[in-house]
């Protein structure tokens, strides 16, 4: 099913990737655009030396093998920069913008108020 997403130009993402049911597997089966990686590895990157290594060799892979890679979870601004010099392509989370009802977020886009926060 997923192929034939892919195949109908639909873009695919892997979710939630670090935790779970998410492995190194889905990245050899999936033919995806996209690698999301968990808040859950992210939130540690700025006071972990370990997380900080794992965050930084899964976007090496997932850029070696063609994915853009977004991290989850975003929530500081030294986290922010830290990723950028990594060299995620996207960021997301409560440092971007807090869930908002849909009349509240299409004023917010509306007004421009959003900005592109990738980092290239």
């Amino acid at each position: 099913m997923l192929d034939r997403f892919a195949e109908a130009g639909i873009a695919i993402s892997i979710d939630d990737f670090g935790t779970g049911l998410s492995s190194l597997a889905y990245l050899k089966r999936i033919r995806g655009q996209e690698l999301k990686i968990d808040k859950s590895i992210i939130q540690g990157v700025t006071e972990s030396q370990r997380d900080a290594l794992i965050v930084r060799s899964t976007i090496d892979l997932a850029h070696s093998l063609g994915f853009k890679v977004t991290a989850e979870g975003v929530e500081t601004s030294d986290c922010y920069s830290l990723l950028g010099a990594m060299g995620c392509d996207q960021a997301q989370g409560f440092l971007i913008a807090r869930p908002m009802p849909r009349k509240e977020l299409l004023t917010f886009l509306a007004d421009n108020q959003i900005k592109e926060r990738g980092y290239g």
